[in-house]
């Protein structure tokens, strides 16, 4: 059970959200299913704004649905994870570089600018 979790299926992304309208493991979950995750620096957002779930890959949406909605009122108290699951059998392939959370859903604008940012910053340092 988890409020929600931006996780890696082999080379694609699980973007799993608990709503009243999801299940206490956040399925139906959102993912790429085309093979976005390389050998390189890769720049994930992913979104809920009350009526659409969202993931934005390297600045540029990705994958949306406007299914099943909800709202967050049967959110638990979670410890924050990053990199694994709790049980530490899931491991992310690769290194984590920032992780933000926010109280609202950024803008299209805001994640292109986050993302132009961030870009310039793996250049310098060769990622």
């Amino acid at each position: 059970q988890r409020n929600f979790t931006l996780g890696q299926i082999a080379s694609d992304v699980a973007y799993r959200l608990r709503t009243t309208k999801t299940s206490p493991n956040g399925s139906p979950e959102l993912d790429t299913t085309t093979h976005i995750l390389k050998e390189r620096t890769t720049h994930l957002v992913a979104i809920f704004d009350g009526k659409e779930t969202i993931l934005y890959v390297d600045g540029k949406r990705h994958s949306e649905t406007l299914e099943p909605g909800g709202d967050f009122s049967n959110w638990q108290p979670y410890p924050l994870i990053i990199g694994n699951e709790a049980t530490g059998d899931r491991t992310w392939l690769g290194k984590v570089f920032l992780v933000a959370v926010y109280h609202r859903a950024l803008t299209p604008e805001e994640i292109a600018r986050n993302y132009g940012a961030g870009f310039a910053v793996s250049r310098k340092q060769g990622s």
